[in-house]
Parts: C-alpha cells; sequence; structure tokens
C-alpha cells in the first residue's frame, strides 16, 4: 500500500546508472521495448536485482497511455558483466555527469554493432559474458 501511486524512483538503488532511465525512456518514447538489469531497494535497506521488460501501452486508438513492466530473476552470473559496467559508467557520471555515462554505452554498443536490448538479452541468455 505505501508504493501505490508512488514514482517508480523510489525504489531506484543509487548503483544503477542515471544514463540506463535515460535509455529507458528514449525507447518507449519510439513506442519500443526496454530490456535491463535493474537493482530495487527494499524497506529494510537491502536491495535485490531484476531483469525488468517494460512496453509502452495504448489505447483502442493507438496513443500510448502508460507502460507495463515484467520483472524476471536475472540468470546466474549476470553480475559478473553488470556490475563492472555500472560502477564504470557511475564513475563517468560523478566527473562527466549523465551525458558521459550515455556516450560511453553508445561507443560501448557501436563497437559491439548492437543495440542496447540485444546487449542486455544477451547477457540475460548468458551469450554475452564480458564486455
Amino acid at each position: 500500500k505505501e508504493l501505490l501511486g508512488q514514482p517508480h524512483n523510489i525504489l531506484r538503488h543509487p548503483d544503477v546508472p542515471q544514463c540506463a532511465f535515460k535509455i529507458l525512456y528514449e525507447l518507449l518514447e519510439k513506442g519500443e521495448e526496454f530490456f535491463g538489469f535493474v537493482k530495487n531497494l527494499k524497506k529494510d535497506g537491502g536491495y535485490y536485482w531484476v531483469f525488468a521488460n517494460i512496453t509502452p501501452s495504448y489505447d483502442e486508438s493507438g496513443k500510448m497511455i502508460g507502460y507495463y513492466s515484467v520483472r524476471r530473476k536475472p540468470i546466474d552470473g549476470f553480475k559478473k558483466v553488470i556490475e563492472p559496467l555500472y560502477n564504470s559508467l557511475k564513475e563517468l557520471e560523478s566527473s562527466g555527469g549523465m551525458n558521459a555515462s550515455y556516450q560511453k554505452v553508445q561507443e560501448l554498443l557501436k563497437s559491439k554493432n548492437i543495440r542496447f536490448n540485444e546487449l542486455m538479452l544477451g547477457i540475460q541468455k548468458g551469450e554475452i559474458n564480458e564486455l
């Protein structure tokens, strides 16, 4: 009951780089899904990881009216890829702001010739084990 009607970022753990949320909203605004690893806060101060799939919702006329999210348990071993990536992005954000970390993600995607969702799904499927 405490969370109903509250902004979703009430659960946001500070270890998740801000650029992840920029990418999330960019994809949703284009009508695309988002896949990604999210570390959430618990009421007791702890945390938990989820593999989130967030999708736009539309009304009968095709107007975007919101989003729905499905969260799954991340694959075993995902942290060995995600935590170093998120740590490096957080470091960039502390010195150069969100645009610096966002640019780093774009460079990573370009170097691997993949899109963000392909990267995240590849990690979740165990197909990408290092960056």
